[in-house]
């Protein structure tokens, strides 16, 4: 059986691709690493709402720290997003459109920059979110491919033949 997926890395697809590393090989990591930025946020504003001899007043360190605490939140509340972006940004150009055939001995992707051939066993563990299917390779490299796209049969059949043919089992995240 043979499928075929053509991908398109948009800011959607490496929000996801972002989300799946995060969600799989860098899962205890980011556990820490929010945990210790929510602890500094929260430190932060119950420094700034200190009473002090003359009660509660609004300072430039005052407004630094809550600034510094907003820019802190939102980094934690869209990192996916801000990592898919920088991630797109490092992208080789020609591969924003990548075309992928499905096989059982490997997969071949062919996009603007060239053609690879990929085998199975790089694939470290498969995440699938609501469109698209990620394989992780490494801490820092994942591949995304969009479900919606799927030739050659069903998105179930192709979630089926991903867990066969990898042998690992697909993580919805």
């Amino acid at each position: 059986m043979e499928f075929t997926v053509h991908s398109v890395y948009d800011q959607p697809a490496v929000t996801a691709m972002a989300r799946a590393l995060r969600k799989t090989v860098r899962k205890k990591h980011n556990r820490r690493s929010q945990l210790c930025g929510w602890v500094l946020i929260v430190l932060s504003l119950m420094l700034s709402f200190r009473a002090g001899e003359a009660g509660f007043s609004v300072s430039r360190k005052t407004v630094v720290t809550w600034l510094a605490a907003l820019v802190m939140a939102v980094v934690l509340l869209f990192e996916d997003a801000i990592n898919g972006y920088f991630a797109r940004k490092r992208a080789l150009p020609g591969t924003e459109q990548t075309t992928t055939i499905f096989g059982a001995e490997g997969y071949r992707s062919t996009n603007m920059a060239g053609e690879t051939t990929w085998s199975y066993s790089n694939i470290k563990a498969v995440a699938e979110t609501g469109n698209y299917v990620v394989f992780v390779m490494g801490k820092n490299h994942a591949q995304v491919y969009d479900k919606r796209t799927v030739s050659g049969g069903t998105e179930a059949e192709f979630r089926e033949f991903l867990v066969k043919t990898i042998g690992k089992p697909v993580k919805s995240v």
